[in-house]
């Protein structure tokens, strides 16, 4: 099973930034055990500031936001709300 999510952090001044990432699960059960297993992937990183909002990918390459919006609109709408602060989950 895997999602999308959305974390931001607040960073002062005029910029506030956000991350979309992947959560991972998968479960597997034995004859005398179970095992999980979870992972968090950073996908795009998000930039809002004085000139707008900005998408990127982990490694720096910039996004269109028309690929976010296809992929998460949810999350998208989110972020420009406001919402997804760390611990808000």
């Amino acid at each position: 099973m895997t999602r999308l999510v959305l974390d931001t952090k607040p960073t002062g001044g005029t910029v506030r930034m956000g991350v979309i990432s992947e959560l991972g699960v998968s479960m597997r059960s034995g004859l005398v055990a179970i095992h999980g297993h979870g992972r968090k992937t950073p996908r795009f990183v998000l930039v809002e500031g004085p000139t707008g909002l900005s998408a990127f990918e982990p490694a720096g390459t910039s996004v269109a936001l028309a690929k976010i919006e296809a992929l998460c609109p949810e999350l998208l709408t989110e972020f420009r709300s406001g919402g997804g602060d760390i611990g808000d989950h």
